[in-house]
């Protein structure tokens, strides 16, 4: 009932979407991007260059991402922009720019602690942690903003879940990660925590480390729900309606460019599913959960297999 509840919403979405036109030029917009990514490096490049660039190259990268996007939707007469959308659109871009390429982590890590064995963990909490100021804080305030009053404020409101939906989602997707946690590409990337390791001497103190660090890693996703699923789908559909979906879908790849390339292509099909779901429930919540229990996860059976 609840696989059957899940493909019913996509399949009607999909019904009323689909134009191969815009989806097939999606489909070369994407190809492009993870060539452009994977083949020539961007993030990369971006991540090892002067750090007061990262945010004006981040901006410039998410936003030709964006207007490409949308610029298929126009010429299929999908879309108008107005002002008003232009201004909010490029506005979010703004803020996922700040938070991939915020300059001041490790200046705030190093103020914290400049002991090498707890350095890490520290910057690992701060590079997680720091979103709150980056992402949420700005988007809380657009929120309150009167043209968002209908749009259930980037879906915070009510606080929704529809487990007939989110529920099935989350275990079609679990077994796909359990399997994919054995591919190398994986193994090299995951756990994150391997990278931000407390090094003490004391075990309760590292287990501690542990659980604390992924705590604020998993909340961390309710800022990547509420800009991408929140203010890219709901908030935008206001002005496009359910064209918002596809445009969002576009960015949320572009975000997974630092991530092994299977990660980063099934992120289209994933954050497509949950852009979906978020426009007909207006909700994050949903999406929330998932992609939480989606990112412990993936911890869990990293740490599963290399400690077994």
């Amino acid at each position: 009932m609840g696989l059957s509840h899940l493909f019913l919403r996509v399949r009607h979405h999909v019904q009323d979407d689909f134009s191969g036109w815009v989806y097939g030029g999606h489909a070369l917009l994407l190809a492009l991007l993870l060539i452009g990514n994977y083949g020539l490096g961007w993030e990369d490049a971006i991540m090892k260059g002067p750090s007061a660039w990262r945010i004006p190259l981040f901006f410039l990268l998410n936003a030709i991402a964006l207007g490409a996007s949308c610029g298929i939707l126009m010429l299929a007469r999908r879309i108008r922009l107005s002002a008003s959308f232009l201004l909010m659109a490029l506005a979010g871009v703004l803020v996922l720019a700040l938070d991939r390429g915020f300059p001041f982590t490790s200046p705030i890590a190093l103020a914290i602690s400049t002991d090498l064995h707890t350095y890490r963990w520290v910057f690992g909490l701060v590079t997680s942690g720091f979103s709150l100021v980056t992402v949420l804080l700005p988007l809380l305030l657009l929120s309150r903003l009167p043209s968002q009053r209908l749009s259930h404020r980037f879906g915070l409101a009510p606080v929704y879940i529809d487990w007939r939906t989110y529920g099935p989602l989350f275990a079609g997707v679990a077994p796909v990660i359990v399997l994919g946690a054995w591919t190398s590409s994986f193994q090299a990337y995951y756990p994150m925590y391997q990278y931000y390791r407390l090094q003490v001497d004391n075990q309760y103190l590292q287990v501690a480390g542990g659980l604390l660090y992924e705590l604020v890693y998993g909340l961390d996703f309710i800022n990547v729900e509420l800009l991408f699923r929140g203010f890219f789908v709901i908030g935008l559909a206001r002005y496009i309606g359910k064209e918002s979906v596809l445009p969002m879908v576009t960015l949320y790849c572009c975000l997974h460019f630092g991530k092994p390339v299977g990660e980063a292509i099934s992120s289209i099909f994933g954050g497509y599913v949950l852009g979906v779901l978020a426009l007909q429930t207006r909700s994050l919540w949903g999406g929330i959960a998932v992609h939480m229990g989606v990112a412990w996860l993936m911890e869990a059976s990293a740490w599963l297999i290399k400690s077994g």
